[in-house]
């Protein structure tokens, strides 16, 4: 900013701020991209492990609904997505499998 001020360098503050915008937008890409190629992966994994006709509407809830809080509890989350897509409630025998 100082070049701007003391040398009128306005073009060359517009070419730094254009280069980071588009390392931005690179990046934010890049997790865009990797985010849809997981969703289309876990679309075909989600009904082979669930086997219920449920399965895409609950990958759309999760995908729809991104949740970074690692304190959360588990049991409460999946207790909403069940009832938010009204599936009906697991056995209590039910075997747990990981998706990912």
């Amino acid at each position: 900013m100082l070049a701007v001020s003391r040398d009128n360098d306005w073009s060359g503050w517009c070419a730094f701020f254009l280069k980071v915008v588009q390392v931005q937008a690179e990046g934010n890409l890049a997790k865009a991209q990797a985010i849809l190629e997981l969703y289309n992966r876990m679309k075909i994994r989600f009904p082979e492990l669930t086997h219920s006709q449920y399965a895409i509407h609950a990958l759309d809830w999760v995908f729809e609904r991104p949740d970074n809080d690692q304190d959360k509890d588990d049991h409460h989350r999946n207790a909403a997505v069940t009832h938010h897509i009204h599936c009906p409630k697991a056995k209590k025998d039910a075997q747990k499998e990981r998706i990912f």
